[in-house]
């Protein structure tokens, strides 16, 4: 092993998981004198995803946000529906913010390394790069297992999206507001809809995204997001300034059954994105926050992402989305109609009780969810 190459704590990926714990590991002393790498392919220099969340009041992110809102709107195929956020702002943070920060902060403390490599295998202790083989006491990895592409078992919908941030050549945009969802337009009976977030009243970005079992070719995006400016926003002429695509796996795998004593699955790799919503930016960060009090008092970090019976309920809806994907539109509708944008809210971050998680489901479609219940039961 050359020397260099040995280190107390090694994080696979430079994305947002592995860039968060990192920034923890700076800004916490007891982690100032360990050996820390971070092992990413890329340079993470190109905005590459905008990633959105909702928060009460002011955040520890709020320096890097392009913007943020109060209010939102949801259209379902029926009825617009103007969203009650309660105390919560939804805010929204491109990528490349985040990674400029991170970077800098990170370049600061000798002790933590920034290597450019890719990780072929681990094995034991042992990390293998394609540029050359390192050895580490803890490993973090935000890679997806292989296991998950061959499960058969669990119940998996992806959420593939395309977006574009578009300018027009004059005012079209409210930016004190944005739009949630809209499932107006729709394709082929499948869950699909779009997002508007304008950023001044003449920049937006205008997003289609799907959720769906298989993927779809790439043009159907392309020509989505034409319709839609055109038809829904009544814009003609505008140009498009950044494109930014990827597909979110929204899956019941148990991801976290890759860990040992000290190999730990982190971010999308470590089921850390949200199964039945795709958010991923705050989850992380709550994450993050136990992950490093574990390492710190009780070595040994939690096995499962979230708490059992929102696991389930995540389940319950994905289920929905598999087995009657065209349903899907219609269960969003209902959801955000019947209940309060701000008490879904809460129930997506698990921070409510039994009592309120059965009125948010009674108020949906009480029907459909009890059948995908005892599906899911009789497995």
């Amino acid at each position: 092993m050359k020397e260099g190459h040995t280190f107390d704590y090694t994080i696979i990926g430079g994305g947002l998981a592995g860039m968060q714990l990192a920034l923890a590991f700076c800004n916490d002393s007891f982690f100032s004198e360990k050996r820390i790498a971070i092992i990413e392919p890329s340079s993470k220099t190109i905005n590459d995803k905008t990633w959105c969340f909702w928060e009460k009041g002011s955040g520890k992110w709020d320096n890097l946000l392009l913007h943020q809102w109060e209010t939102g709107l949801f259209y379902g195929a029926q009825k617009s529906i103007s969203m009650d956020f309660g105390d919560y702002s939804y805010k929204m943070l491109p990528a490349l913010n985040f990674y400029n920060f991170a970077k800098a902060e990170i370049s600061k403390n000798s002790h933590i390394k920034w290597i450019e490599d890719r990780v072929v295998k681990v094995t034991g202790d042992e990390i293998i790069g394609e540029n050359n083989v390192y050895k580490s006491s803890w490993i973090f990895d935000s890679r997806v297992p292989e296991k998950f592409q061959e499960d058969s078992k669990s119940v998996t919908v992806l959420q593939p999206f395309k977006g574009w941030v578009i300018e027009t050549e004059k005012d079209e945009f409210d930016p004190e507001s944005f739009t949630f969802m809209d499932y107006r337009l729709g394709h082929e009976d499948k869950t699909c809809f779009t997002y508007v977030l304008p950023i001044s009243k003449r920049k937006a970005l205008v997003e289609f995204t799907f959720f769906i079992p298989e993927l779809i070719e790439d043009r159907v995006y392309d020509e989505k997001l034409k319709q839609f400016i055109s038809e829904k926003l009544n814009i003609e002429s505008y140009s498009i300034l950044e494109v930014e695509q990827g597909v979110i796996p929204m899956s019941s795998y148990p991801f976290w059954n890759e860990n040992n004593k000290n190999y730990l699955k982190i971010g999308t790799g470590g089921g850390w994105v949200k199964a039945s919503t795709g958010y991923s930016f705050k989850n992380v960060e709550r994450k993050v926050a136990e992950l490093i009090n574990s390492l710190k008092f009780t070595k040994t970090p939690q096995k499962a992402a979230w708490q059992k019976r929102f696991r389930f309920y995540d389940e319950v809806l994905l289920n929905i989305l598999y087995q009657k994907n065209k349903k899907g539109p219609e269960v969003f509708e209902r959801m955000y109609s019947k209940n309060k944008a701000h008490e879904i809210f809460k129930f997506l971050d698990e921070e409510t009780t039994f009592t309120e998680e059965l009125k948010i489901m009674w108020n949906t479609d009480r029907l459909l969810f009890m059948k995908s219940v005892f599906g899911l039961l009789k497995k």
